[in-house]
């Protein structure tokens, strides 16, 4: 069981990578990373290297880099 953000993003990460997840699971996922990355100071230098397409896009979105979807 996982008690903790702390002890999620570990699993958060892996979904975000993960392409035979769900899409909107995968945009949950980096919204999620996206927000704690941002708490935790480290979300414009932080690696989303092999995240989906998707989760790439929400990570970009936190970062005020793109929109959250393309058009």
């Amino acid at each position: 069981m996982i008690d903790s953000l702390d002890e999620a993003l570990p699993e958060l990460e892996k979904v975000a990578r993960d392409a035979s997840a769900s899409e909107m699971l995968q945009q949950r996922a980096a919204e999620v990373l996206g927000c704690a990355w941002r708490d935790r100071g480290i979300l414009l230098t932080a690696d989303i290297t092999g995240f989906t397409p998707i989760a790439r896009q929400e990570i970009l979105f936190h970062r005020g880099e793109g929109l959250p979807y393309p058009d």
